[in-house]
This record gives C-alpha cells, sequence and structure tokens, in this order.
C-alpha cells in the first residue's frame, strides 16, 4: 500500500515539474503591423511581421540577440526589406538574412555598453505578400533564437529567451473579393450551362 502510494507522489512531482513553466530572461513576440488582420489575407496583400522585445530591465544591456521566424514559403514567398527596429542603437550592427520562409534578424553589439539593446520595443521587422492561398502561422525557431547580457564580469552570459504569447501567429490567406466574384461568376455560368445542357 505504502509502495504504491509513493509511486504516485513520484508520478505526480515527476509530471508536475516536467510541466512546470520556466522563467525567460527575455520575451520575443510577433505581432503583424497595425490594421492587418490575419484572419482574412487577400492575394497580393503585402504588410509588415514585427519581432517585439520586452522583459528588458533598467540598466540591463543585450550584446547579442538573434531571432528567425519561420513561415510558409508558398504562401508568402522570401520577406523583403528586413528592418532594424528603434531599439537597435546602432544600425551597422544589425545583420539580417531572407529566404523562402524565413526572415533573420541579429543584433551584435560592436562598442559595449553603448551599442547594446537596452530598451523594450520592435527588435526588427520585415514585410511579406501574400503569394497564394493557405493558412500556417509566423512563429519563432526555438534554435536560432538567442540572447545575451552584456556583464563586465561574466562577459558571455546567455539569457533564457521565451513568448509571452506562446502560440505562434496564425494566418489565412484567401482569394481576394474580385477573384473571388470572378470564381462565382464562372461557377454559376457553368452550373447553368450544364442545366440547360440536361434539358436539352
Amino acid at each position: 500500500m505504502w509502495r504504491k502510494s509513493i509511486l504516485a507522489l513520484a508520478a505526480a512531482g515527476f509530471l508536475a515539474w516536467g510541466t512546470a513553466p520556466s522563467r525567460a530572461d527575455v520575451i520575443l513576440d510577433l505581432e503583424p503591423e497595425v490594421g492587418v488582420n490575419l484572419a482574412n489575407l487577400a492575394l497580393g496583400q503585402s504588410f509588415r511581421i514585427n519581432v517585439v522585445l520586452s522583459g528588458v530591465n533598467p540598466g540591463e544591456v543585450l550584446e547579442v540577440l538573434t531571432a528567425s521566424v519561420l513561415f510558409d514559403g508558398a504562401v508568402f514567398g522570401t520577406p523583403t526589406d528586413i528592418a532594424p527596429g528603434p531599439i537597435v542603437p546602432e544600425v551597422g550592427d544589425f545583420l539580417s538574412f531572407a529566404d523562402l520562409g524565413q526572415a533573420d534578424g541579429a543584433l551584435l553589439a560592436s562598442v559595449l555598453p553603448a551599442n547594446g539593446i537596452s530598451d523594450n520595443g520592435v527588435f526588427y521587422s520585415f514585410e511579406v505578400t501574400v503569394q497564394a492561398q493557405g493558412s500556417g502561422s509566423f512563429a519563432l525557431d526555438a534554435l536560432a533564437t538567442s540572447a545575451q547580457r552584456y556583464n563586465q564580469d561574466n562577459p558571455e552570459e546567455p539569457l533564457e529567451v521565451g513568448s509571452s504569447n506562446g502560440d505562434p501567429l496564425a494566418y489565412v490567406a484567401v482569394p481576394s473579393p474580385a477573384t473571388a466574384g470572378i470564381m462565382g461568376v464562372f461557377l454559376l455560368a457553368s452550373a447553368i450551362r450544364r442545366r440547360g445542357r440536361a434539358t436539352s
């Protein structure tokens, strides 16, 4: 009897330990530009996605911050205009990379602490254009996202990077109203034509 109780407590402790949320040092979240409805994107529509940093405390400086955003390249192709946000103090220290379904940004501060990130806000943003119908999400690639705090005593102090919204940024790309109207007229004409053949 006592063995079952110990095993039950051990199992409960293990499950609680395995599911306990970890505390992140800094937070990166994805946000669409204001006014964009990701649940109803039209073919040809262009918009920006912001990579937003929070959790930087007063007096802290990040000397390294990297983030990679992944999405369906068949729907959006290759992102354009990857640009540093206002919290990046030295644009020359910002690096970017764009590929089919991927937008990467990195700050590698050349002069510390002056060129490190010391504020919260938009880290970088990029533009995408809807090229095909589809649904999916924009998501941070956990393996390519990292941060390092500037600390004279411990020069390579890595930080835990988390996300406050937890879920990727979901989208649905649908035909534009004009395209949908043309398709509707075509389908209606086809139905009338078939009906005319059936009555002949």
